[in-house]
């Protein structure tokens, strides 16, 4: 339990009680403190199934004035300065051809000099740790001396945490919405025809998931629906290549299924920005894009899509694929990304502003190339740099 007390005046309560009741009233727990001397209180007590609390105020640290409580909080604030706050690694990252369904990963490390997340102290903070407790990052920006413009970077569930003896320190891990799809298996063996905008909003159903965005052109893209057992990460992902749309979480932890457009850059990469010129290589080169039409859930034909003599063969294996008109507008949305060859890894400051999809504009030995970011990775150790990778067109293909 966290009371607070007159942070802004620097006053507090020094003598009070703290009783805890339960739901038929008896009291559970009295806590009498004495002599405090901080405007914010822990109890570090482990208090169940209680129902009630009463503040008893017995002496304010200062006289003639009126006692304050800014807040009662049902737990326990902590807050880790840079001295405290060891490291924090953000990583976020879409598929362009939906190959995979990324899950987007937060990794902090905090002092634990206190042992207060060791397993064996009783009165720590081990046993109110729990999976899927959520995580809210914002990152900032200082734009005048201490006023800083702060911006969401996502919501994440606590998926696994543990404490160094060596080091004392404690590593925590937390995973966006995405990971909820790696819970469920669904089939189908039964055609049932549907657009995948419905059939997307009953995995996602299935998967309890309320706060998502589907792209409303899967409502006119129709499949029999019929596939195997898989999980619904796997099925998603089929959508999203037969939808033509990736698959991420956005900035307020929603689920988004979204068809990237081509926009103009939003930032650069230039030089100056980055500890070290991007790294370039050339992806491998594709000759023809195959995808195989499904019906009543077995392979009927394959549609090809010539994309010249020298290369390899890229093939889409997708039971949602029922038709040749899909399957021709998924082989020229792979080729279309594909073609885009020139693949950057640059490390440099980063803009926590930038999102995974924008176009930005980055630099390299011979000028300025448009590009298209697929995965950042932010990592925050008493500064903020982080590494970057972005797919984009060689000049004369």
């Amino acid at each position: 339990l966290t009371i607070v007390f007159d942070t802004a005046a620097n006053e507090y309560a020094a003598d009070f009680d703290i009783k805890v009741f339960n739901a038929a009233d008896v009291l559970i727990h009295n806590e009498q403190v004495t002599d405090n001397t901080s405007p914010k209180y822990e109890l570090m007590k482990q208090l169940d199934n209680y129902r009630k609390i009463e503040l008893i105020i017995k002496k304010w640290a200062k006289g003639l004035r009126r006692a304050r409580v800014i807040e009662v909080d049902f737990g326990l604030v902590k807050e880790y300065d840079s001295k405290k706050l060891v490291s924090l690694k953000y990583l976020k990252e879409i598929d362009l051809i939906g190959k995979t369904i990324p899950i987007s990963e937060l990794v902090f490390v905090v002092d634990n000099t206190k042992r207060e997340f060791n397993i064996v102290n009783p009165e720590g903070f081990y046993r109110s740790l729990q999976k899927r407790q959520e995580v809210k990052v914002e990152m900032g920006v200082e734009i005048s001396p201490d006023t800083f413009d702060y911006i969401p970077m996502g919501l994440f569930y606590l998926t696994d945490w543990k404490s160094d003896e060596g080091s004392l320190t404690t590593t925590f891990i937390a995973q966006d919405v995405i990971q909820f799809l790696d819970s469920f298996e669904m089939e189908n063996k039964i055609a049932d025809l549907k657009s995948l905008y419905t059939l997307a909003e009953e995995i996602l159903s299935a998967c309890g998931i309320t706060n998502y965005e589907i792209d409303s052109t899967l409502q006119s893209i129709n499949t029999q629906a019929i596939y195997k057992k898989m999980t619904a990460r796997n099925l998603m992902r089929h959508i999203c290549v037969a939808g033509r749309v990736i698959c991420f979480s956005n900035r307020n932890g929603g689920f988004v299924l979204k068809q990237l457009q081509e926009t103009e850059p939003v930032d650069d990469i230039t030089f100056r920005k980055a500890w070290q010129k991007p790294q370039i290589t050339l992806d491998k080169l594709i000759a023809v894009v195959e995808v195989n039409i499904y019906d009543n859930g077995e392979v009927d034909s394959v549609y090809q899509l010539q994309n010249g003599t020298e290369g390899e063969i890229y093939k889409v294996d997708n039971p949602l694929i029922n038709d040749s008109t899909t399957a021709q507008a998924v082989a020229e949305w792979i080729l279309s990304i594909l073609n885009k060859r020139a693949m950057y890894n640059v490390n440099w400051i980063q803009n926590p502003a930038l999102d995974v999809g924008d176009m930005l504009e980055i630099e390299n030995a011979y000028g300025i190339a448009p590009a298209k970011l697929y995965k950042q990775e932010i990592e925050y150790r008493g500064y903020t740099r982080g590494r970057s990778e972005l797919r984009g067109a060689i000049e004369g293909d």
